[in-house]
């Protein structure tokens, strides 16, 4: 009798690749504040603008007292995007590594042949 997988690893690719893109989205969104208004603080002072931080105190209680704004400012965009783009790649290259070795694994103990992954998509019909 071969043992059966545990549960986590038949969860279906697309549901992981939601999964992982949501908690993507989620961990830029908690750091991207933080970044926006340190780097935005230390531009103002190597620029002589604005000191360190009365620019800081500034950036916060824009934050606290209109979100909306502070999120629509150029400076925090690119680096919600930046930091997204980059934890939505790590995050999905690293499902799919999963997944892999879990199909290889699979494979190895005999309990799923080579072949099982095209005679699926051969029974699906696509119109």
């Amino acid at each position: 009798m071969q043992p059966t997988p545990p549960p986590h690893d038949v969860s279906p690719l697309p549901l992981r690749m939601l999964v992982e893109t949501c908690a993507a989205t989620l961990t830029a969104l908690s750091v991207a504040p933080a970044v926006a208004i340190v780097d935005k603080a230390i531009v103002s002072n190597a620029s002589g603008r604005q000191a360190l931080l009365p620019c800081v105190a500034s950036e916060l209680k824009v934050l606290m007292s209109s979100p909306i704004q502070f999120m629509k400012q150029p400076n925090f965009l690119l680096i919600l995007g930046v930091y997204r783009c980059c934890c939505a790649k790590c995050t999905l290259l690293l499902s799919f590594t999963h997944v892999t070795l879990v199909f290889q694994r699979h494979v190895h103990r005999g309990q799923l042949h080579p072949g099982a992954l095209r005679s699926r998509a051969s029974r699906c019909k696509v119109s």
